[in-house]
């Protein structure tokens, strides 16, 4: 038995009807590399995934350092401000020690840990949490405003330096 292929180029040409022991080998080889490509798949997945935990541990560490830094320094800000105003100088530093808990918390704790806790948090306080986002959302903005760009200094044109140009 024979049979056309719907399109064949031509219209006298037949093919040979596949057996039922053939039917099985090419079934079977299709769920062989449908189980490949989903092996390989699940492969590239993990390896993304680890790749990207193991960056934002990197960024993690990298801000729990900085916000250490920061931390020393407010305090140190705090001293020498004590002499004047030791009770501002207190609430300085306490607000320092704050922040060198978080900071060394971020240290000590996973990505996966952070996430978890701060999804926990916005459970258990969503509005809390929106104006945490909100406030840190307007400190960054703030922030990057006023990171210096890429401009060209700016340099008086003639020597008695009234007008300016770029160069």
């Amino acid at each position: 038995m024979t049979q056309t292929p719907p399109d064949s180029g031509a219209p006298h040409e037949r093919m040979p009807a596949a057996s039922p022991g053939q039917h099985h080998d090419i079934a079977e080889e299709a769920r062989r590399t449908a189980g490949d490509l989903g092996s390989a798949g699940l492969d590239l997945m993990r390896e993304a995934r680890s790749g990207a935990i193991s960056y934002a541990e990197e960024r993690k560490s990298a801000g729990a350092d900085q916000l250490g830094m920061f931390a020393r320094a407010i305090d140190h800000s705090a001293s020498d401000l004590g002499g004047q105003s030791p009770e501002i100088a207190r609430y300085i530093h306490e607000a320092a020690g704050s922040l060198e808990r978080a900071s060394r918390m971020l240290r000590e704790r996973s990505v996966g840990e952070l996430a978890d806790s701060a999804a926990e948090f916005a459970r258990q306080r969503p509005a809390l949490f929106f104006g945490g986002a909100v406030l840190a959302g307007l400190a960054l903005t703030r922030f990057l405003k006023s990171s210096p760009t890429s401009e060209a200094p700016r340099v008086p044109q003639n020597a008695q330096g009234g007008d300016y140009a770029q160069h």
